[in-house]
């Protein structure tokens, strides 16, 4: 704060000020830091308060000691053309960036980032990075099984916080881009999100891409798998315990094919 129990901005070129009130303070979910909740209350005439609204639709707005705000108008009273009565509660918030992401020897550069809050208070993050081949076959191999075997490890998010949590892979978007690296759109979860009643929400975005890929994928290869299996047994060159053997096979094999479900053509519209 520019002073004790003062907020100060700058808006179209002139400081504007707000006396506060300190309501509560919380550690961030994301950094650990200290978040302040303030609470104005003004009585100004009906231009300033015209001008107020304005500037509050301009969020997050920035201080100048450099600290971000969102402001709200709880309430508002005014009669005829008289004053305005205004009640502005102000949330402080964070601009978060991580400088990399560290789990199981990947060190990924975002190129976009972005951490929520659950409602139990844990974390999802969710960034893209640019991966070399053997990078992204590192990341696939970190994909859980299944809802009922999944996979942690530690994550350390510098810049930040450098602490570690415990996390394991949601839905990885992946591009291929001419220059041989691959594009990948990650979302690490929280292992405490999974104990909650919270865990069926997540970065849901109505089932796609996998859903439209899958049906299309799954619809083809079904048809060629059977037709294919057919023709050669009829023919007898593949015997009946070798069909069984190649159905069996699909039990094993499909979950490192799971990632073609999950290409998108252009990732930066994700």
């Amino acid at each position: 704060m520019a002073e004790p129990g003062v907020l100060e901005f700058t808006f179209n070129d002139q400081p504007i000020r707000f006396p506060v009130g300190v309501v509560e303070t919380k550690p961030s979910p994301f950094t650990g830091r200290e978040l302040r909740t303030l609470s104005t209350q003004v009585t100004i005439s009906p231009p300033d308060a015209d001008l107020v609204k304005t500037f509050l639709a301009t969020v997050p707005v920035t201080a100048g000691d450099g600290s971000s705000w969102t402001g709200n108008i709880d309430m508002e009273s005014y009669a005829n053309d008289g004053p305005h009565s205004l009640t502005i509660t102000w949330k402080e918030s964070e601009q978060i960036m991580a400088e990399t992401v560290e789990f199981e020897g990947l060190t990924l550069t975002p190129t976009r980032y972005e951490e929520r809050e659950n409602e139990d208070g844990t974390i999802c993050v969710a960034f893209q990075a640019k991966l070399t081949r053997d990078e992204t076959e590192t990341l696939r191999s970190l994909a859980s099984p299944s809802t009922t075997d999944r996979r942690y490890f530690t994550v350390v998010r510098r810049g930040v916080s450098d602490d570690s949590r415990s996390m394991r892979l949601g839905r990885v978007l992946w591009q291929q881009f001419d220059d041989g690296t691959i594009g990948n759109d990650i979302t690490l979860v929280d292992e405490a999100f999974d104990d909650s009643d919270d865990n069926n929400t997540v970065f849901v975005v109505g089932g796609e891409p996998q859903v439209g890929n899958l049906v299309r994928q799954v619809s083809s290869l079904l048809v060629q798998f059977e037709t294919l299996i057919a023709e050669l047994e009829s023919a007898g060159v593949v015997a009946p315990e070798a069909v069984e053997r190649i159905r069996a096979s699909a039990e094993t094999l499909a979950p490192e094919r799971r990632h073609i479900f999950f290409e998108v053509a252009e990732l930066s519209k994700w």
